[in-house]
Order: C-alpha cells, then sequence, then structure tokens
C-alpha cells in the first residue's frame, strides 16, 4: 500500500522590506506537499502530506461540501453521514485530558444553532474552561490567545485615537478560520453542516492552510476537551484550538513533566520572532534584566492616576529599535493596509510547572520558595501558564505626602531608650523600588479541585504528551489559592516596606500568614474595574479589562518565580529579512553563510524552526529518542581549517530566537543546522547582510571592507586637504598634522614611522601614475616629492641608463677611488635635492607657487574617482609592506576578503574504478595563499605537486590544507581523481581562493580528454614481494599520472618509478596508490637489446640504493645516454597473504611461468633419437642469432602485447588480481609506449643460447645426463643417503677448547681493564677537586668584593649626608639674615 511521502526540497528566498505593505508569506519559498510512493528509495513516509502554503485564490475556490471534496483523495466519507472527517485523522488530546467520545457540534448543541462566532466584540474563555485547566498546552492556548488579543487591540486604539473606525478593525482570533467564506478582509466564518473548516495559522516560516472537521472530544462526564466560551454555541475556540494542536504535534517534548517546551501559540497566531532570554535570580543577573525591561516595555509614571491604562506594549521610543526605522503611528490610518500593526516589541514571560518527581533537595526548596512567592501574588506554579508585562515601576504607586511641618520646639532631640536584649536584632534590608506588572487571565483564579493521583504513569520521553507523577499524597488545588482575594485591597497597600514584611520566615498558623500577605500584598490594579459609560473609542478598553487581571511584582521576586522571558519581535520592524527552508530525512548537517559589513555594531535576530514529528511515526525506532534540533553560528574562513568557538548556540524542537550581536567590521559566520525532518532559518536585521550558500556569499567578499574604504578615504581626504593648502601659510601645517595623524598610527616607533612614511610617500607616487596613465614629468615628479617631504627616488620612474655607459666602463669593476667619488656626487645631489624640496614646500617662494599650481592640475583628476583611488592607494601600501594591516582598524577585515577563479572540465559517464578527472600546472609570481576547493557531483581526491621538489602540499584527509605557494621554475601540477566504481556525466569544478592574487593557469584553457593504458593480470607471490614489473620508453618529454590498485583493499604496497634500477619516485598506500605527475624524459639513442647486454649487466628485481620522494612533473632528470624506466609494484609487510583453497591456481601460475622461462622444452617432449637433430637445430639457431637479434625482439614484442590484452579481458575479478594504469593526455598518446618487463627473462634465454652455441649440443647431452643420474637414484630406492660432507664449506673460525693458557689471557684482560678504570676514576676525581677549590675561591672574591662595594657605598652615604648638612646650614643662615634684614 502506497502512503503520500515528503519529497526533499531546498527553498529559499531573500527580501528586503522596506514598508509594512509587504506581505512575508509572499516571499516564503514554497514546500512541497506529498505524493505518493513506496519504493525503497523514499526520503521518509508519511500518512498526510505537509499543510500547503497559505492561497488566498485556493481558499476561495474550496469545496467546502465534504460530497463534492469528496474526489479529492485525502477527503473521504464517513460510513454513517456525509460529514467531513479529516484525513490525519484525530488530533492528539493532552494526556492530562481522557478522551471519551467525540461528538459533531449538532450533537451536543440542541438549544440553538452552532455558529461559529457570534459576540464579535469580546470573549470569556476561562469560566466555562476549568475542567481544561489540569493541561498545560490548555492554559498555553488561553492565556496567549488573550496576550494577542490585548497586546494587538489596545496598540490598534492607542494607534487610531481620533479615528471612528479604531475599534472595527481590531485582531479577532475567528478570522483564523475560514468555511463558506471567501478569503477577504473581515470575513465572517459561517458553521459548515459539513464539518469542513481551514484554518490560517504561521508554521515553519509563513502561513499555512490546515484543514480540520468539527469533531469534538468529550470526557465521560460529558465534558467538552477544547476551550469554549460561555456562550456554548460558538464553535471557533474549539476550531482554533484543534488547528494549533495539530501544529503542537510535531514538537517532541524531551522533559516528561511538560507538554509543550518552545512551541509558541503566539507565532501561529501571529508570525511574530519569539525569543526565550533565560533568567536567573542571582543579582547580577537581576541588574541587567531590569535594566532590560525598563527599555523593553512602557514606565510607570509618577504623576499618573490609577485609573488610567496606557499600552501594555512596548513604546516604539523604549524598545531597540531605533527611533528613525521604527514605524509611525500614522500609518495604522491608511485604508487596506490590514489590521493595525502590532508593537515591535511584545514581552512575556512564564514558569515552570511544578515538577514532584524531582529528585535534587536544591531544586525542591527552589520550587518550594518561587510556589510560596507566586501565591503571594495570586498566581499558582502547578497552572503555569504565560504571563504579559505590561509596565515597569521603580516609584510608589502614590505619591508620598509631605509630612506637616514641625514647630521649633519640637525639634529638640530627646534621647532614644535603649533596649538592651540578649538577642541579635535583625536589621530590616530595604529592597529597591523595582516593579514589573504582569498580566494573565489566571491571577486570583480558583480553580476547581485538582486531584494528582499517584498512580499516575507517566509517557515515555519520545511521546508528545505526559502526564505527572507523585509520591505525595493527593491534595486539592483550592488549597492553595484559599483566603486569597486581593482585589479587595486598595493598591495604596503596594508598598515595598509591606512586601519586606511577607519575607519573614513561616510559623505552623499558614493559613493566617497567607492572609497576612494577602493583605499586604496588592495583585490588580482598581483600573481594572470596567466603566460604567465608556465613549466609542473606549469601548474596547473597557471590554480587555474584565479579560486580565494584572498585579504588580517586585523584581526580586520576578526572577524567582519566572524562568523565562518571551520576548515577540515583529518582522516589519527589520528592513533586511533573509530565510532558507530545507525539507529531508536524513539526519544531516545543512550548512549556510552570513557576510556583515558594517562600520556599527550589528544585531541579527536568527529564528529557528525544527520539524522533529511529523505524521506516523511507527517508522520510528520506539527505544530511540530523536535529539533537539540544533543550529550554531561560528567565525569561518576559507583560508584556514582552524575550528572557532560558536558566537551562538540554539537548541529547540520547534521553534526559538536568539540575537546575535556583532562589533563592527565585516564578519563571515558559517552557520550550521540539524535537524530530523525539516528545518527553517530565518533573518531579521537593520543592517544590509548577506545570507545564503557559498555562491551567494562568496562574491561579496571580494570587495573591499566598508572600514579599509573609511580608512581610505580619510587618508585621501586629509591629502587632498594638504594639496588644497598647499601654499595657505596659515592651513599647511594644520593639513600636515590631518595627513600625519590619517597615515601613521600614533604606536609606532620612529624607525618604523620613517619606513611607514617612505610606503605612503610611493603608494602616492604609484596613484598619481594610475590617475595619470602614464609616468610623471620630472615638474610633477619633484611636486609629488615635495608634496610627501621625500627626496627617494622611484624606481618606476628612473630613467635606464645601461644604453648610456661608455666604452671603456662596459665590463669593468670600478676602483675605491671611483666609488668614493660616485657617493660624493650622490650626497651632493641628495643635498641639494633636498634643499629644493625644502625651498618649495615653504609657502610664499616660487617653486612653492609653481608645486602647488602643479598638484592642483594632477588633484582634480583624482577628484573624479576619489572612491576608487582612495582604495587603490591604501591597497598599494598594505602590499608593499603587509605589517600595516595590523596598525588600522580595518585589519582585522583582510581575514575575510578573498578572491576565486573557477576552472571546469566536463565528466563523461564512464564504468572505470578509476578516472583522472583533472591535471594542470599553475605558476604564482609571488607568494600567495591559495585554497583550493571542489565542486563535484561524485567523491574525488586532489593532491597539488610542487613539481621543483617533487613534494606534494599537505593534506587532511581528501582535502588540501590552505597553503602558502612560493614561486618557483617549474609550477604546481593540480591532479584530481576518483575511485568511484561508476562515475556519471556533470560538471567537475576546481575554484582556488585567496587573498588578493591568484596562480596563473600554464595555458589557456584545462584539458579534459585523457588517455589510459591498462594492464590487469592475476598476483603471484614471490620471495622478493614484486607484484609486477612494466617498461615505460617515450619519445620525447612525457607527463603521465600512474594509479596501481589490487583487489584486495588492505593490502600494504608500494608504487616506484625506477630509472636505470635507481628510484626516482615512489609511493605507498592502501590497495590504491597514485603518483599524481611524473615527467619520463627521452632517450638520446638506442638502449641496446637485452641479449646484447646479457654479460655485461643483469637487472635487479628490487630497488638499486634509490632514495625516497620523487621528482616533479617538469623537473626532468639532466640529460643522460639512456633512459630505463621500469613501474614497479612490491607488496610490503607480507600483507596479501593467499589462501589454501587458491594453491592449486597459483601452482598453475607457476607452472606456465617456468614454461615461459624455457629455451629447450622441445627436449622433453623429444625422443632421444633425435637429440643430434636438435643438437643441429641450436647450432643453426646460434650462428643465426647475432644477425636476427632486433627482428626477434619486435617478433616477441607483438606476442606478449596482444598476450597482455587477452589477459586483460579474461581476468577472473573472483581471483587475487592487480590493476596499473598509466594516463596521459589523449593528444601525447603516440609518445609513450608501456610493456610489460621481459628483460631478465631475455638475459636468461641469452646466457642460455650462448652457453649452447659455445659447443652445439651441449643442452642434449645435459639433458641426458640429468634422466641417467635421475634414473640411477630410482635404482637405489628410498634408503639411499647422499653424502653432503665434500659440498659443505666452512665460514665461521674453529672452536677451541678451554685451557690454562685461555683462562691466563682472560684473567690479564680482566686486570688491565680494572687497571684503566682506577686511572680513569683517579683523573676524574682530581678534577672534581680541582673544580671544588676553583668555586670556593670564587665565592671568596664575590665577598669581598661585596664587602668593597658595601664599604664604598657607606662612604658615599656619609658623604653625602656631609654635603646635605652643609648645604642645610647654608640655607637656615640665608633664612635667618633675610628675616633680620
Amino acid at each position: 500500500m502506497s502512503k503520500p511521502a515528503l519529497k526533499k526540497r531546498d527553498s529559499s528566498s531573500s527580501r528586503e522590506a522596506s514598508s509594512k505593505e509587504q506581505s512575508p508569506t509572499k516571499e516564503v519559498s514554497s514546500l512541497v506537499s506529498g505524493v505518493s510512493g513506496s519504493s525503497s528509495g523514499e526520503l521518509w513516509t508519511s500518512s498526510v502530506s505537509i499543510w500547503p502554503e497559505w492561497n488566498e485564490t485556493e481558499v476561495s475556490a474550496e469545496k467546502w461540501d465534504a460530497a463534492k471534496g469528496a474526489k479529492d483523495s485525502k477527503a473521504r466519507k464517513s460510513p454513517l453521514s456525509q460529514f467531513f472527517e479529516d484525513p490525519e485523522g484525530k488530533v492528539k488530546i493532552p494526556a492530562a485530558l481522557n478522551v471519551h467520545t467525540w461528538k459533531r457540534p449538532l450533537e451536543h448543541i440542541v438549544d440553538k444553532a452552532p455558529v461559529v462566532v457570534e459576540n464579535d466584540s469580546t470573549f470569556d474563555l476561562t469560566s466555562a474552561n476549568e475542567h481544561l485547566l489540569s493541561s498545560e498546552l490548555m492554559r498555553w492556548i488561553i492565556s496567549e490567545i488573550y496576550i494577542v488579543w490585548q497586546v494587538c487591540n489596545r496598540q490598534a486604539g492607542e494607534d487610531n485615537p481620533l479615528s471612528e473606525d479604531a475599534t472595527s478593525s481590531p485582531w479577532r482570533p475567528w478570522e483564523h478560520i475560514y468555511s463558506l467564506c471567501k478569503a477577504a478582509k473581515d470575513h465572517v466564518p459561517l458553521y459548515n453542516v459539513y464539518g469542513k473548516y481551514v484554518v490560517r495559522l504561521y508554521w515553519m516560516g509563513c502561513w499555512r492552510k490546515i484543514t480540520i472537521d468539527d469533531l469534538l472530544p468529550f470526557d465521560e462526564k460529558n465534558n467538552l476537551l477544547l476551550p469554549a466560551t460561555t456562550n456554548q454555541s460558538e464553535l471557533w475556540p474549539m476550531l482554533l484550538a484543534k488547528a494549533v494542536l495539530k501544529l503542537a504535534s510535531t514538537e517532541v517534548v524531551q522533559n516528561t513533566s511538560r507538554e509543550l517546551e518552545d512551541f509558541s501559540i503566539v507565532r501561529c497566531l501571529t508570525g511574530w520572532i519569539p525569543e526565550i532570554l533565560p533568567l536567573n535570580p542571582r543579582l547580577k543577573y537581576v541588574e541587567e534584566t531590569w535594566e532590560y525591561l525598563k527599555n523593553a516595555i512602557p514606565k510607570f509614571q509618577e504623576t499618573e492616576e490609577s485609573s488610567e491604562e496606557r499600552s501594555p506594549s512596548v513604546d516604539s521610543s523604549a524598545t531597540r529599535d531605533s527611533p528613525s526605522e521604527s514605524p509611525s503611528p500614522n500609518n495604522g490610518k491608511q485604508e487596506g493596509s490590514g489590521p493595525p500593526p502590532a508593537p515591535q516589541i511584545v514581552v512575556c514571560a512564564s514558569f515552570q510547572p511544578l515538577n514532584l518527581q524531582e529528585k535534587k533537595t536544591s531544586m525542591l526548596s527552589q520550587m518550594a520558595d518561587a510556589s510560596q512567592t507566586l501565591r503571594q501574588y495570586g498566581l499558582c506554579q502547578l497552572s503555569s501558564h504565560s504571563v504579559l508585562l505590561t509596565r515597569t515601576r521603580d516609584c510608589p504607586l502614590v505619591d508620598v505626602l509631605k509630612p506637616p511641618p514641625v514647630l521649633h520646639s519640637k525639634l529638640i532631640r530627646t534621647p532614644n531608650e535603649i533596649n538592651i536584649t540578649d538577642e541579635p536584632r535583625k536589621v530590616p534590608v530595604e529592597r529597591p523600588e523595582q516593579y514589573v506588572r504582569v498580566a494573565s487571565p489566571f491571577i486570583s483564579f480558583k480553580l476547581a479541585s485538582l486531584k494528582i493521583d499517584s498512580k499516575t504513569v507517566s509517557k515515555p520521553v519520545g511521546q508528545r504528551w505526559h502526564a505527572c507523577t507523585s509520591n505525595l499524597a493527593s491534595f486539592l488545588e483550592a488549597e492553595e489559592n484559599e483566603g486569597l482575594d486581593p482585589v479587595q485591597h486598595d493598591v495604596t497597600h503596594n508598598n515595598h516596606d509591606s512586601l519586606d514584611a511577607t519575607d519573614t520566615e513561616g510559623t505552623a498558623e499558614d493559613k493566617r500568614k497567607d492572609e497576612s500577605v494577602a493583605n499586604d500584598a496588592d495583585v490588580t490594579d482598581s483600573s481594572l474595574v470596567p466603566e460604567k459609560e465608556t465613549t466609542p473609542g473606549q469601548g474596547v478598553h473597557s471590554q480587555e479589562k474584565a479579560m486580565l487581571q494584572e498585579t504588580w511584582v517586585h523584581m526580586q521576586d520576578f526572577t524567582k518565580c519566572f524562568q523565562t522571558l518571551l520576548v515577540f519581535h515583529k518582522d516589519t520592524s527589520y528592513r533586511y529579512q533573509f530565510q532558507k527552508s530545507q525539507f529531508k530525512a536524513q539526519d544531516e548537517k545543512v550548512r549556510y553563510f552570513l557576510s556583515v559589513d558594517s562600520l556599527l555594531p550589528t544585531e541579527i535576530l536568527i529564528c529557528f524552526s525544527a520539524m522533529m514529528h511529523w505524521g506516523d511515526s511507527s517508522h520510528e525506532q520506539k527505544d530511540c529518542v530523536p535529539r533537539p534540533g540544533h543550529l550554531g553560528v561560528e567565525p569561518f574562513s576559507w583560508k584556514s581549517i582552524q575550528a572557532q568557538f560558536p558566537l551562538l548556540t540554539i537548541n529547540t524542537s520547534s521553534c526559538k530566537a536568539a540575537v546575535l550581536s556583532l562589533p563592527p567590521g565585516r564578519h563571515v559566520l558559517r552557520m550550521h543546522t540539524r535537524v530530523q525532518f525539516g528545518v527553517h532559518v530565518q533573518l531579521y536585521s537593520k543592517t544590509a547582510f548577506v545570507f545564503g550558500e557559498e555562491e551567494e556569499v562568496m562574491p561579496h567578499l571580494e570587495k573591499e571592507s566598508l572600514r579599509f574604504c573609511e580608512q581610505a578615504l580619510l587618508i585621501l581626504r586629509a591629502l587632498g586637504g594638504m594639496v588644497r593648502s598647499f601654499s595657505n601659510p596659515n592651513e599647511l601645517p594644520s593639513a600636515t598634522r590631518t595627513v600625519e595623524e590619517a597615515v601613521r598610527p600614533p604606536s609606532l616607533s620612529k624607525i618604523a614611522v620613517r619606513e611607514h612614511w617612505r610606503v605612503f610617500s610611493h603608494a602616492v607616487y604609484h596613484m598619481f601614475c594610475c590617475v595619470l596613465g602614464r609616468k610623471l614629468t620630472s615638474e610633477e615628479l619633484f611636486a609629488v616629492q615635495t608634496l610627501t617631504r621625500d627626496a627617494t627616488p622611484h624606481s618606476s620612474n628612473t630613467k635606464d641608463t645601461t644604453h648610456g655607459v661608455p666604452e671603456g666602463w662596459s665590463g669593468r669593476q670600478a676602483t675605491e677611488q671611483e666609488k668614493q667619488a660616485a657617493t660624493i656626487l650622490q650626497a651632493g645631489w641628495k643635498g641639494y635635492l633636498v634643499r629644493e624640496i625644502l625651498n618649495a614646500a615653504r609657502p610664499g617662494s616660487e617653486e612653492n607657487q609653481k608645486v602647488a599650481k602643479t598638484l592642483l592640475e594632477m588633484w582634480a583628476s583624482v577628484e573624479s574617482d576619489i572612491e576608487t583611488h582612495a582604495v587603490s592607494l591604501l591597497r598599494c601600501m598594505i602590499t608593499n609592506n603587509e605589517q600595516l594591516v595590523d596598525l588600522y582598524p580595518c585589519g582585522g577585515d583582510e581575514w575575510t576578503k578573498i578572491t576565486f577563479t573557477d576552472y571546469s572540465v566536463p565528466v563523461h559517464e564512464t564504468t572505470s574504478s578509476w578516472v583522472l578527472l583533472f591535471r594542470e600546472v599553475f605558476h604564482v609570481p609571488k607568494a600567495i595563499l591559495l585554497v583550493p576547493k571542489i565542486y563535484s557531483p561524485f567523491r574525488c581526491h586532489l593532491c597539488v605537486v610542487n613539481n621543483d621538489t617533487g613534494e606534494e602540499v599537505p593534506k587532511f584527509f581528501n582535502s588540501v590544507l590552505p597553503f602558502t605557494y612560493t614561486p618557483n621554475k617549474a609550477g604546481y601540477t593540480f591532479v584530481a581523481y576518483t575511485g568511484e566504481t561508476s562515475v556519471g556525466g556533470g560538471t567537475w569544478r576546481l575554484r582556488l581562493i585567496g587573498s588578493r592574487e591568484l596562480a596563473q593557469l600554464a595555458r589557456e584553457g584545462p584539458a579534459s580528454n585523457f588517455s589510459v593504458k591498462e594492464f590487469k593480470d592475476y598476483y603471484l607471490p614471490n620471495k622478493k614481494n614484486i607484484i609486477c614489473r612494466h617498461a615505460v620508453k617515450v619519445s620525447c618529454a612525457h607527463v603521465a599520472t600512474v594509479q596501481f590498485q589490487t583487489s584486495k583493499e588492505d593490502v600494504c604496497i608500494k608504487l616506484s618509478i625506477l630509472d636505470h634500477e635507481r628510484e626516482v619516485a615512489s609511493k605507498t598506500g592502501q590497495g590504491n596508490v597514485v603518483i599524481p605527475v611524473y615527467c619520463f624524459s627521452a632517450s638520446d639513442g638506442s638502449c641496446g637489446s637485452a641479449v646484447e647486454k646479457a654479460g655485461v649487466s643483469q637487472s635487479q628485481d628490487g630497488p638499486g640504493g634509490g632514495h625516497e620522494g620523487g621528482r616533479g612533473a617538469s623537473e626532468c632528470q639532466p640529460a643522460q645516454t639512456h633512459h630505463k624506466y621500469i613501474l614497479q609494484a612490491e607488496v610490503l609487510y607480507n600483507s596479501w597473504p593467499l589462501d589454501d583453497s587458491l594453491s592449486e591456481f597459483i601452482q598453475t601460475l607457476r607452472d606456465r611461468e617456468s614454461t615461459e622461462m624455457r629455451v629447450f622444452r622441445h627436449l622433453i617432449e623429444d625422443t632421444p633419437a633425435n637429440v643430434e637433430q636438435t643438437s643441429s637445430e641450436a647450432q643453426k639457431l646460434s650462428t643465426s642469432k647475432a644477425a636476427k637479434t632486433k627482428e626477434k625482439e619486435k617478433e616477441k614484442d607483438k606476442p606478449t602485447t596482444k598476450a597482455g590484452s587477452k589477459m586483460e579481458q579474461s581476468v577472473d575479478e573472483s581471483k587475487p588480481h592487480w590493476t596499473l594504469r598509466v594516463v596521459s593526455e589523449q593528444s601525447e598518446l603516440e609518445q609513450i609506449e608501456v610493456k610489460k618487463d621481459t628483460e631478465r627473462l631475455e638475459q636468461i634465454k641469452a646466457m642460455k643460447l650462448a652457453w649452447e652455441a659455445a659447443e652445439p649440443g651441449r643442452a642434449a647431452k645435459a639433458f641426458h645426463t640429468r634422466q641417467q643420474y635421475l634414473k640411477k637414484l630410482r635404482t637405489l630406492g628410498e634408503d639411499y643417503t647422499l653424502d653432503l660432507t665434500p659440498f659443505i664449506r666452512r665460514t665461521s673460525r674453529p672452536e677451541r677448547l678451554k685451557d690454562a693458557v685461555m683462562e691466563e689471557e682472560q684473567q690479564r684482560e680482566r686486570l688491565e681493564k680494572i687497571q684503566s678504570f682506577r686511572l680513569y676514576r683517579e683523573t676524574v676525581l682530581d678534577r672534581r677537586r680541582q673544580e671544588q677549590e676553583q668555586t670556593k675561591q670564587l665565592i671568596k672574591e664575590q665577598r669581598e668584593l661585596f664587602e668593597r662595594i658595601q664599604e664604598e657605598k657607606a662612604e658615599l652615604l656619609r658623604t653625602f649626608d656631609q654635603t646635605r648638612e652643609v648645604i642645610r646650614i647654608w640655607k637656615l643662615g640665608e633664612q635667618s639674615q633675610k628675616r633680620g634684614v
């Protein structure tokens, strides 16, 4: 049976919202609805499709008749009626509510006809729903519907105080429901007898269409288990709650004591962005929270009357949004603009429910304190929900009356009576006036009897709904609220003195204490009492005041009772918005990139939505607890692989937002997400930023940063001011100081300042040359030197004097006198130039006027494009001296600047197990940092080889690390290959990433056609562990890539390139080895045949003293007479053992190899009568050997090649085998020849033929003699033993028995050793005694020196005291003389 499945799709969108009229839902990328399919390749299946995006046209054309809509496969008929049934099944009701039956509205409402909405001005969701308040989710739904109603409708009334229809367009919860109506503004949903309704809710980044039926759940007592108003015929609370429950079912709750964690009903109803901030009761964090709340919500003024009510939402001037960018209140008066705008920030708070399963004593103590404090303000910790924060207050509610004047006679202080007691006096702790007003529908709300059964068993963690368990006895919720009626008290009782009195320790009389506390703490304002007569513009206000009760909570109690702040942001207050969506089935990481460039601190609001549960979860493992969705933001650079600490981390199973704060400058961040099914990321900011994949972000990083441009403009504008005031003696000094302050940082030393100014003068000269497009004339050069006060000649403007050298001076060295004369001339000329520059820099002189005129003419060209020239000036300075980057504030942005180039090649479809994709040579002009990055539809490997040294650039797994490439002669070769079993067609792309400059390709474009010479054969073990040897011949210098592969993947092998048995390149690996690139050099002449060199030298099967490493692609060896290249593969560490089952197959291979090595194998087959004939044939063969050697070699080569091709075709893949590939470019295929190395075999055959040619018939005689000897051995029998003594060669010294002479010699040797050791020991002890005496003498001398220094110091002090006494007496004498005068 096929099930609808969700296909994987990545969708993204971005927008820049500059007005409120832009609809966010139009910019959200569309998601994919489910399609049928049951193949094994499905990502994940579900019984239902994902909810589609909201489309008003589709909703207007919706078929509300269930019978007519049955043609849709998702709508089915009930067997008893034509009522519409939800294809997704019945919604999941919280486990705290036990469903007994489901009914239609007509079965439940019998007195009157059901309607969706009847009273469109107010509603009451608390009176008729007391039996639902045991469910945490139901409490949150009710409270947050109230919060949205109050926030939006109060805001609408305050934004349009003079408008007649101020209350005609508030937010109405029933407008999210559509039935028998068009999708238009101010629509009225009608009751549908078929039971089909559509609800518009916000989920996963956009508004969605949620289709539901009107089946309602009931318990055993026939109580409705969905919220309802006091008017039982109204259906909108039930329908809205059913749709919300559908969205809530996608959250996986980890805490067994909770029914929801991060799921937000406010976001579903409004689309606001929920930022969750944890609260900490510590004093340090309390102050921070208080400062945040004072800036986020309105402040209570001391002059306000208690009956006045202001907006409970955030004032636009008090939020984090700047006033210049906050929407104007007048926008709400425009017609056709939709509902009135909600506040920019809405702040709520929530507290966790009482967890009776907690085992930690500290947590139980905190919960007890929080529960007691909540009761003081009319709340209960068992009924956790969200509350709205409306105001802050740092002053008394009522002005403190000034005391009457006191008579002067009563101002006389009377002594205070002191009562001495044996108990320490408690000093009262005064708490500051810091209060927050909270609004909730459950303040002082007496719940119905809530009985907690200790036998209730909680469900597993992975399920959606859970029930609480407890070992405590049952109790009634009403007991906690007994005696609390704070509405009866006056607001004047709510001051900090009365609240402090409630902080004393409790007594046994809990009831009396609670009553006293209730009398002290004011819970609600007197202004909440509805007014009898209201104006038309204030009607909504009076109705709202009866919905939410309000109370003032002290800040210290607030952080103790509430655990989180829920800050809802409105997306219309942010100008720049980006979002990305992706739905998949694997738990993979999805990466995005973020680039921000700003001169001011930046705040980015990141909203992360994760879909952790969807549809039928039967395919999931029951024991596996899904991990919550994860989002991490960390600094990133393509030029480094070093991991950075994350700046922001969000973990959620529903939706959560957080603010990312960044300092000024340019930042590049990488954002990675990990979810179960789907992810949606939204970013909001008032600063421009770029968000998306690499292809979207990297092009923006090629430009200079804003701080770099600002610093460059600062320098160039200061220089322009100096040019304009160059002839003004009053303004020139200040302009010069401005240039120096802009160019030279204050932290530089004098030597560094001189060098820094030289770099600046060179950059100024280079800028003027670029502006004018030519070299400067002598007048212009002198003007630039005068401007910069630098007489250093510029290399690009000096004249070439090599053509003017006299004939007698060419090719000779200057004498010392000539050098001294030249030095004197240069010093004289420099002194003259410096004097001229100083004279021209003095305002008022004639030279100064000429220089000023020249500079102004040149500066006119600079001002035409001052920003471009400013950037080039600062960039030239940094290029000439890279240390300047750290001296300017913009230095931190240089690490984020990149430039890149792509090189693409097509990949053809092939079934080969190894394919060479890319091989090109790049040259670098100077030392630059490069990072290669591959974009490929399949897995591949990249290697970079230094062609001068043959060394590879360091790698990390399959990626090449960022590396500083230095200039070399032959450049660097980039080689890419893949080892996939099958490669499909596509495009392979290499991207080179650098800071400013990149490597240059050696030719116009990369090659894409390669030819492969492939050799296959079986593996035959041998003593030397050599797998194969192949000879390579080239007609000219040829570049090739060599790859060797074994059928067993874990075999350690070594692939070598030998030249005359000397190793010139090698590589080791397991199962697969690649020598990326090697240049084979051509030989100057013929190497000669193996037969001719048989008696001169013999080849070796192993490497002959070669060295590790290899040569580069372009570093060919020096010209030699011959090059004899061998490709050799060998097994290392005996890592290719073969099973005994392959012994017969291996013996067959050995027999075939021995048969190939036999020259006279015809003797075995011939009879003894043919021996003479065989001898004559051998003589003839030896006679014609010398004349036909080359022809035989050619004839032997051809059969060998054919045999190789046959072997390649007939290799059994199940047997141990190997594959050798030599890859060249298609155009150079004919330049290389590769064949099996048979030189050793040919040498053996040549030696045997030469042995036979020396004496014809020798082979036949030897064969006949051997046969006779074997026949003789067979006749002797098995007991015959061959005497091998004559054939044994002694290699060691003869054995000698120990006698008296040997014992005497050994004793003499021992005594000599002992005597030598004693002499050495005495020498060491004498030297040690000498060193000790020297040390004592040195210590004595140091002490004497110290004593002399102390004596001299004391003498100096005495002399100083005497001199000071003489001076003092002289001064006193002078003073006495003055007094006498």
